[in-house]
């Protein structure tokens, strides 16, 4: 190959030659030498020159361009993007990505981690992590300072991920730091002072990157039966004599002047840095008139066009997590006193469904798995690629991920989180278009096509689950939410196969998120409900998406309703509200007033067969 180069230079009298056309050049040759995949594959590892041009000089309007320290850290991320393409991952991962038959998330940090999690009881015990090897900050002595070492500690860890932060059960943990005993509620303005300032410190930096997660905070709606005894932490991380359990009336009233002050937005900053808020219900909650009340005044913010999330735990034990990711804990307490960072989760890799399912005929669902079982371990090669270099960054003091994964010779004790202990998600895009494609019939048009979306996700969990143990890897199924990989998706797909995706998505040139029925679909709430709910069961993290603020008519106590019957009748994960996320607003209006209407003993679905404002995760330059 370098002779042939050298031959086409001497024939051309050529003695300086600019990079770009020499990397032609040796394509060309690879060409002509039978390495067909190696040029596309190296054409990943450049940077392109619309993206330099685009961060250095976009043309898009008047006084649009970058400042010169973002357009270098977004050309940065070019680079590293570049650099993992060629050299971290395998040919054929990089190759598929590239085409598009998937979608490896975070390439431009490739050495940062997916998600992960932070405990505010850590964080009285020990104090800030992440100090670069450094003994942390000294734990705070007042509720006031260590809100300001939650946001040091939330803005520290969101450069180690490159989807967000998760803070779980923040109101219950910082319900010990509040003035007075347990039975002590502080008065309403106090506790609004207080939630003023964790949202304050908790938001993202406006002048960072666009695409960057910020943090999410869980607020618990009741206190989980696995929590109650755990002994409640105070002041520098200090016991204080009671449980857990002792705060349930403080963390409510907590919760309730944050999810107020988060609504009303006075003196924060710009709505989309805030911290994302996650209203986790248990069973115990739709009981309790003062959970109720709870959730009531979450759902009229969310009228209002408050985004708010509901994470429904019928376990009983809290799943740690954001919206993007949610972990089951295997020991509930870990969530609280010694939680540290765990869990927190890697890497995902995305699939393309719809582009498996235009390799096959229509009908040919065995052809269509098979696909599947190429995406998913090409996909868990990617993910031990991914563990190889993140062990080279953790495990030593001088590496990018020290502070996560050792512990300083000053500190002491056991590190902060293990390697060994995090998971790995392989997420899917258009199961939707997938099964059109397969049985010509879309998700709302057919019960038929719910049970071989179900019999789908079933054979994909089982296979995720037995290739990750193959390379010793914890490997989950997910939903993904990522805007920007179904929009490279559907652009891909457009070239190759163009036919299947326009009859498919009848012309709608675009795929579903994850597992979920079309946003324009006619079908109503309880039906979405309904059959969504059939299809969360096969994943760990799934996202019911509603906007009840699109058209009036929809009432709090509707929503309330609607939220209990998809507790108790359906496997629905979480649900967001957020405004153009969802059905359509009249869709919705009709449904949720018919909501309000259906006896307790009703079954979500009965009589209910009538024919990105939302952060979607794509943070690190996916």
């Amino acid at each position: 190959m370098v002779r042939g180069v050298e031959e086409r230079l001497g024939r051309a009298r050529v003695r300086r030659i600019q990079a770009p056309l020499l990397s032609s050049l040796v394509d060309a040759e690879l060409l002509e030498g039978g390495f067909l995949g190696e040029p596309r594959r190296r054409s990943g590892a450049l940077v392109p020159r619309d993206a330099i041009e685009a961060a250095l000089s976009p043309r898009s309007r008047p006084g649009a361009a970058l400042p010169p320290e973002v357009a270098a850290r977004r050309l940065g991320g070019e680079v590293l993007r570049a650099h993992a393409l060629a050299e971290v991952f395998p040919e054929d991962v990089a190759t598929a990505h590239l085409e598009g038959a998937l979608h490896v998330h975070g390439l431009a940090r490739p050495a940062a981690l997916f998600a992960l999690t932070l405990s505010l009881d850590a964080l009285k015990v020990e104090g800030v992590p992440g100090a670069g090897g450094r003994t942390p900050s000294r734990a705070a002595e007042d509720l006031r300072r260590f809100l300001a070492q939650v946001g040091r500690a939330s803005r520290t860890l969101r450069g180690y991920a490159t989807h967000g932060v998760g803070v779980p059960a923040a109101n219950l943990l910082l319900a010990p730091l509040l003035p007075g005993n347990g039975s002590e509620v502080p008065p309403a303005p106090d506790l609004r002072e207080e939630a003023w300032h964790l949202l304050f410190e908790a938001a993202s930096d406006p002048a960072g990157s666009a695409a960057a997660m910020g943090t999410d905070l869980d607020l618990l709606a009741e206190v989980p039966a696995c929590l109650a005894p755990v002994p409640a932490l105070g002041p520098g991380g200090r016991r204080t004599g009671e449980s857990l359990g002792d705060q349930a009336a403080r963390s409510l009233a907590l919760a309730r002047a944050v999810v107020a002050v988060r609504a009303s937005g006075e003196g924060l900053p710009p709505r989309a840095t805030l911290p994302g808020l996650n209203i986790v219900v248990g069973r115990a909650a739709l009981g309790d008139p003062r959970s109720r009340e709870l959730l009531r005044e979450a759902l009229e913010a969310a009228l209002r066009g408050t985004p708010i999330r509901l994470a429904l735990e019928r376990d009983g034990i809290p799943r740690p997590g954001s919206l993007l990711l949610r972990d089951p804990e295997e020991d509930a307490g870990r969530c609280a006193a010694d939680g540290g960072m765990r869990p927190f989760c890697a890497q995902r890799v995305t699939l393309n469904l719809p582009r498996a399912a235009f390799r096959c005929p229509p009908g040919d669902l065995a052809g269509f798995l098979r696909e599947c079982d190429r995406l998913v371990d090409l996909a868990v090669a990617a993910h031990g690629a991914r563990r190889s270099l993140l062990a080279t960054v953790a495990a030593g003091e001088g590496g990018a991920l020290a502070p996560l994964f050792v512990r300083s010779r000053r500190a002491g004790g056991p590190p902060p989180a293990d390697l060994a202990s995090g998971s790995w998600s392989v997420g899917i895009i258009g199961l939707n278009e997938a099964v059109s494609h397969l049985l010509g019939e879309e998700f709302h048009e057919s019960d038929g096509a719910v049970k071989v979306g179900a019999r789908v996700l079933s054979y994909l969990g089982l296979k995720v689950r037995e290739a990750g143990a193959a390379l010793d890897l914890r490997v989950h199924l997910d939903a993904s939410t990522s805007g920007r990989a179904s929009e490279r998706f559907a652009r891909l797909d457009r070239e190759e196969h163009r036919r299947e995706q326009e009859d498919a998505t009848a012309g709608r040139g675009h795929y579903t998120e994850g597992a979920a029925l079309r946003p324009d679909a006619p079908a109503d709430l309880l039906l979405r409900l309904e059959r969504e709910g059939r299809l969360h069961g096969h994943l760990r993290t799934a996202v019911f998406r509603l906007d009840p603020s699109a058209e009036p008519g929809v009432s709090e106590e509707g929503l309330l309703v609607a939220l209990e019957k998809a507790f108790l009748h359906t496997g629905i994960h979480q649900i967001s509200f957020e405004p153009g996320a969802g059905a359509p607003g009249r869709a919705v209006a009709r449904a949720a007033s018919s909501v309000a209407r259906v006896g307790d003993g009703a079954r979500v679905g009965d009589g209910a067969r009538d024919g990105d404002g939302a952060r979607d995760g794509d943070g690190g330059g996916d």
